[in-house]
């Protein structure tokens, strides 16, 4: 299935998530009924009626104050008819209405009277997408003020929550990507493969099989989180990759999903244990702090330092002989990052493979998650993983 390059089906995922927002969050469902219309049609001549009735009144009964605040009421309340009906008449819901009863022409002037005055601009479901990386929180300036400050005052979590996540626009590259693998893929493959799939069809289930199904989905992002910075960082012909399409496909995955862990955990299956994330992060940071000198740092953005740290882990801890006995997660993202590098020669297309494990942890996570969570979240904006979820069910 091609179509347009997936443009139109992604538009069609944007639609189905604004009538559910309707359904859910507003009025529609009440209003573009048949005594919902008859409400609509007399509700503005009602209260044209009340004011005029009011004009017409005696004067002297009511104080000066009064008459003022009654005008004002009775004419803001008829502004905000007018234009509840313009939203109404204009709406979506009576295109499909007018559709449905054949009066094309008319359907057709309100959809091109949409499109002039950009009616779906605040419907943009599919316009960004959240990012977090470990890597660039934990070599951060400790000295800034407003951390310390919020460390002082006990809301030191949410403040690195709040001020280190972001947001990007969604890439075409990412649509696309994520399209074109669904449609390559079974649905039962995609919905329950837990990363495992593209790792068997690449012959490194065995040995990477302890990254992905054999610990907790929580740990699973953690360390593939890490590994995919550290193998970005430290595989050949760096500069070359770079700007290649996958390589931004990988990161703006990765960072979501790890977004997801710390924003809306809910949102994704198996239990969240709280604590763990916390304890990677100031391992991480104490690392970074023993092996950095804050004088020859101090110049360094935070995207360079990340880097060192990557290269850094990958040096420590990527070898094949590496122990983990303390069962640090970073430690185990640095040996799958060291694996993937030494095996780059068995499997041509090493990121495709990076990417196909993203993929179907986005996937997985997308399917399981609860319809409560995915309805929930459409209330502050919605999220990327209920369009992959609505994706796989319709191709």
């Amino acid at each position: 299935m091609q179509i347009d390059g997936g443009k139109h089906m992604y538009r069609l995922i944007e639609m189905e998530l604004s009538l559910m927002y309707d359904i859910l969050y507003s009025k529609a469902a009440v209003i573009h009924t048949w005594y919902g219309r008859c409400i609509r049609v007399f509700s503005l001549p009602a209260t044209v009626a009340a004011l005029l009735l009011f004009h017409f009144s005696r004067r002297d009964a009511y104080h000066i104050v009064d008459f003022a605040v009654t005008y004002a009421l009775l004419i803001g309340a008829i502004l905000l008819e007018i234009t509840t009906l313009l939203r109404t008449v204009g709406s979506s819901w009576t295109c499909a209405f007018l559709h449905r009863w054949k009066w094309d022409w008319t359907s057709n002037s309100v959809m091109f009277t949409r499109q002039i005055v950009k009616a779906g601009r605040s419907r943009l479901w599919l316009d960004s997408i959240g990012q977090y990386n470990l890597l660039d929180f934990c070599t951060r300036d400790m000295t800034d003020l407003r951390g310390r400050i919020a460390m002082k005052v006990g809301l030191e979590n949410w403040f690195n929550k709040l001020h280190y996540s972001n947001t990007t626009s969604i890439s075409s590259d990412i649509k696309e990507f994520v399209l074109k693998e669904i449609q390559k893929r079974g649905r039962g493959d995609i919905r329950n493969a837990r990363r495992m799939c593209i790792l068997y069809e690449n012959k490194m289930d065995e040995e990477l099989s302890w990254s992905t199904v054999d610990i907790d989905f929580e740990k699973s992002i953690l360390v593939w989180h890490v590994a995919t910075d550290v193998y970005l960082c430290c595989f050949k012909e760096e500069v070359e990759h770079t700007e290649k399409p996958v390589v931004k496909v990988i990161k703006e995955i990765s960072n979501y999903m790890l977004y997801l862990l710390l924003q809306h955990p809910d949102m994704l299956p198996g239990p969240i244990r709280i604590g763990l994330y916390p304890k990677v992060c100031a391992s991480l940071v104490e690392l970074w702090q023993e092996h950095s000198t804050s004088s020859s740092e101090g110049g360094d953005n935070n995207r360079s330092k990340s880097k060192k740290l990557a290269r850094l882990l990958f040096q420590k801890f990527g070898s094949e002989s590496t122990d983990n006995e303390y069962g640090q997660v970073y430690l185990d993202g640095a040996a799958v990052a060291g694996y993937l590098l030494r095996n780059e020669c068995n499997v041509p297309n090493m990121l495709g493979l990076i990417a196909g494990v993203w993929f179907e942890m986005l996937c997985y996570a997308a399917h399981h998650c609860s319809e409560e969570s995915h309805a929930r979240q459409l209330s502050t904006g919605g999220e990327f993983l209920t369009a992959v979820w609505l994706l796989v069910e319709h191709i």
